[in-house]
């Protein structure tokens, strides 16, 4: 079972938002993948949607902090934190690599993953013809 962690307000350990301590910002940038629906993705309007998006939202309405929410492909906002270019991530799974330059507030979420398949598809019907793709992770997170 993997967790999904939002990064709420806890800001990569290199500090690129400097605030005096008791101090709040008055807008933060969140980096989200512009293609992970149903999570965190770019609409057809081309507006940030999802899930992550929602509630970075009310996040925001409760707390008062404006956010800047800034697109890109998946690795590119995993850089944009790490260099400071962003100030959060909008959410993701944890991982040891990413630990080493991420924060991460508590998991209010567990996912597990599961694949779904047509019965008649080529994967698991062996009449079907071949042909048929099948891709799978073979790590313990992607988002």
């Amino acid at each position: 079972v993997l967790a999904i962690l939002a990064i709420i307000f806890a800001l990569q350990r290199r500090g690129s938002v400097s605030v005096p301590a008791g101090a709040r910002p008055e807008r933060i940038s969140v980096a989200y993948c512009k293609d992970i629906a149903p999570f965190h993705f770019t609409d057809e309007n081309g507006k940030p949607a999802g899930i992550m998006i929602n509630l970075w939202r009310l996040w925001s309405e409760k707390t008062g902090i404006a956010i800047d929410f800034r697109a890109a492909a998946w690795d590119k906002t995993l850089s944009m934190v790490g260099s400071g270019k962003a100030d959060v991530h909008a959410g993701l799974f944890f991982s040891k690599e990413r630990d080493k330059f991420l924060d991460y507030g508590a998991a209010f979420s567990k996912s597990d993953t599961h694949f779904f398949s047509h019965i008649n598809a080529a994967v698991f019907n062996k009449a079907a013809p071949r042909g048929d793709t099948c891709g799978l992770f073979l790590v313990k997170y992607c988002l």
